[in-house]
């Protein structure tokens, strides 16, 4: 355990005057969950060194007659909760087996991401892998459809409406460049630094964020977040 890392994440606590610790991970299907503990002294050492348990059967890993797993907190993931009404630090989480070796689940996401990010230097010889993800989105007010054997149907409504491309389109007709602006904000108290922002060639209110390059399990961290 990095004691000088520890005591930077509760100064963060204290600061921050936090009340819950919350761990998420992944699925196999790349739906994030989490579970929250209330804050206590010491909670962060017993994590560190004993994990949670969880059933790894609901999260799709294994089998419901053997499928106690252990969730531990990644400490270099610590960020503050933008969404939660009571003051929570979250971590993302290394996932591993209950054995006595503490043996990491060789299909965690997270854990593949450092694997493969490992092999690709060995063979490629290269010192760095920079990865840089563009988010594109479209922003619709409202969406309804269905699918049966009689009918089918969908509605789509938008509050923009170009002739042509809309790439870069500049006000009054970017709606929602406000929106990406505190989007970014978010970002940034999420320590995710933005390249930049802008409208997509889609007519109706397709958007890009752009964030800079980083190593994989970083951006992948990062990615997760953004969908957060």
């Amino acid at each position: 355990m990095n004691k000088k890392q520890l005591q930077s994440i509760k100064e963060i606590i204290k600061k921050n005057k936090i009340e819950f610790i919350d761990l998420k991970a992944n699925d196999l299907t790349g739906r994030l969950h989490h579970i929250s503990l209330p804050y206590y002294e010491n909670i962060l050492e017993r994590l560190v060194n004993e994990g949670v348990g969880f059933d790894g059967s609901s999260y799709g890993f294994k089998k419901v007659e053997n499928s106690d797993m252990i969730l531990v907190p990644d400490l270099d993931t610590a960020k503050l909760d933008p969404f939660r009404d009571a003051p929570t630090l979250s971590f993302y989480s290394h996932i591993i087996l209950t054995d006595e070796k503490r043996t990491p689940f060789n299909q965690d996401g997270r854990f593949l991401a450092k694997k493969a990010e490992s092999l690709l230097k060995e063979i490629t010889g290269a010192d760095k892998s920079w990865w840089g993800p563009e988010f594109e989105f479209y922003i619709f007010s409202n969406v309804e459809y269905d699918t049966r054997t009689a009918s089918s149907y969908y509605k789509v409504e938008h509050a923009e409406e170009f002739y042509k491309k809309a790439y870069h389109a500049a006000n009054p007709f970017d709606e929602y460049d406000d929106f990406r602006d505190e989007a970014c904000k978010l970002l940034k108290a999420q320590g995710i630094n933005v390249k930049y922002h802008h409208h997509e060639v889609g007519e109706r209110g397709q958007q890009e964020i752009e964030t800079y390059f980083s190593d994989l399990l970083t951006t992948a961290d990062n990615i997760i977040t953004t969908k957060y």
